[in-house]
């Protein structure tokens, strides 16, 4: 089982998942705002996306190798 998780990299690809999963649910709750949207919900959406596109790239860069 330990070799499993780590051949198949199975936590990050969860973790990886979880966090795609959360980042689509923050876009969605922000685009459901419409125009009322404050200051302070646009900078939580681009840091969750933006922390999310890091993410992605880190994830890519490792499975690559």
């Amino acid at each position: 089982m330990a070799k499993a998780l780590t051949e198949y990299k199975i936590i990050p690809r969860l973790m990886m998942l979880a966090f795609t999963l959360m980042a689509w649910n923050v876009c969605d709750w922000f685009m459901g705002l419409g125009t009322s949207a404050t200051t302070q919900q646009t900078a939580f959406v681009s840091t969750i996306v933006g922390a999310a596109t890091g993410a992605f790239a880190v994830w890519c860069g490792s499975e690559s190798k």
